[in-house]
């Protein structure tokens, strides 16, 4: 069991290294349906930490210019959730808005 375990550990960290070097790759609305939920769910609050971190660093309007970006972000997933997706898909960007909305309201 302790081995089923490990391997299972061993696979989400090799998807999550996968997902991350192809989400500088693609556009984000591409990203979000060629990965398993758990990695992009993950991945975006690594991403929106930095954004956020970066932004608070760099002082002067840059949390105004990042809060835009994420209103951007945000309705470019909520156009794919009004469109054609399979039932996963679904459930993942349904999460992914309900976090993004709250992250939004935190910056």
């Amino acid at each position: 069991l302790k081995s089923v375990e490990l391997t299972s550990y061993k696979s989400v960290h090799q998807q999550l290294e996968f997902a991350l070097k192809d989400h500088a790759q693609k556009k984000r609305t591409d990203w979000v349906t060629a990965w398993p939920g758990q990695v992009i769910l993950g991945i975006n609050q690594v991403f929106w930490a930095q954004n956020v971190e970066g932004a608070i660093s760099e002082g002067k309007g840059a949390l105004k210019k990042y809060l835009e970006t994420s209103d951007n972000d945000l309705q470019d997933i909520v156009k794919l959730v009004r469109g054609k997706l399979s039932k996963t898909a679904r459930k993942t960007l349904g999460a992914l808005v309900v976090i993004d909305v709250h992250a939004r309201d935190t910056v």
